[in-house]
């Protein structure tokens, strides 16, 4: 029962409250990161050529709870039902269609086995691959998680998709419990070997948090959600500044 708490509370949207001395900063101040955590060195070479050769991008997003994209129900807006905006600022003249495929509670080897029946088929032009955290709940060996991660990226390449894979959401409050860093670095090492781009949102999510640019202690639901979708909205637009970057890359 512990168990299934932890991963419930880890796998929600983030609901950050509102710090009061950044309450009146404007949004786009508020997504302000250091340089370290920008870096992309992986090129998105086969989105580079199909960006050249098409009007339509095809994005397939495959993750858990925090990549659905909760326009209803009274949950935040997460990163995802920003992204789109995000990536036509970025590439005017573009369409850019998403198919979320996520699922609540969903591990990596679940979805490594959806890459095969139902991401490969589908062809997208990218890959965007949220996981971790249900591993990092259910202390699941990381050695296993990064052997199903390889896997899946092993065949995303030989299918000749690009895959950005997205880093565990941090939570202040439930790390003493819930060692997601630990997933979060293994994630990095796996993203390193295979070659592929890591978005690194848990360390995004501690640097906010730590110099309280989105407190996690509000107490007004209404304050949360508010400062829930202002953060998502920081993700979307760093995500796609990744993306951009990565596909100016010259091809290794």
């Amino acid at each position: 029962m512990r168990c299934l708490l932890l991963i419930l509370l880890l796998l929600l949207p983030a609901l950050p409250g509102a710090a009061q001395t950044s309450a009146n900063t404007e949004p786009k101040e508020r997504c302000t990161l250091p340089d370290s955590l920008r870096f992309v060195d992986a090129p998105l070479k086969n989105l580079a050529k199909a960006l050249k050769a098409r009007g339509e991008i095809r994005i397939v997003v495959l993750g858990t709870s925090s990549s659905l994209k909760h326009d209803t129900g009274g949950l935040a807006r997460t990163y995802v039902a920003g992204l789109p905006d995000a990536l036509q600022m970025r590439f005017p003249g573009k369409q850019f269609s998403i198919d979320n495929l996520s699922l609540r509670m969903q591990s990596t080897t679940q979805m490594q086995k959806r890459i095969v029946a139902e991401v490969v088929p589908a062809k997208p032009d990218l890959l965007i691959w949220q996981t971790g955290n249900v591993e990092a709940a259910r202390q699941t060996d990381p050695n296993s998680f990064a052997e199903s991660l390889s896997d899946g990226l092993r065949r995303l390449r030989a299918a000749g998709i690009d895959t950005i894979l997205i880093a565990p959401q941090y939570r202040a409050r439930l790390s003493p419990m819930v060692d997601t860093e630990r997933f979060d670095q293994m994630m990095s090492w796996v993203g390193d070997s295979e070659g592929v781009p890591v978005f690194p949102r848990h360390d995004m999510m501690q640097f906010w948090a730590e110099n309280e640019i989105f407190d996690l202690q509000a107490k007004s639901q209404e304050t949360q959600m508010r400062e829930a979708e202002t953060m998502n909205g920081c993700l979307a637009q760093q995500l796609a500044e990744m993306i951009r970057r990565a596909v100016a890359l010259p091809a290794r």
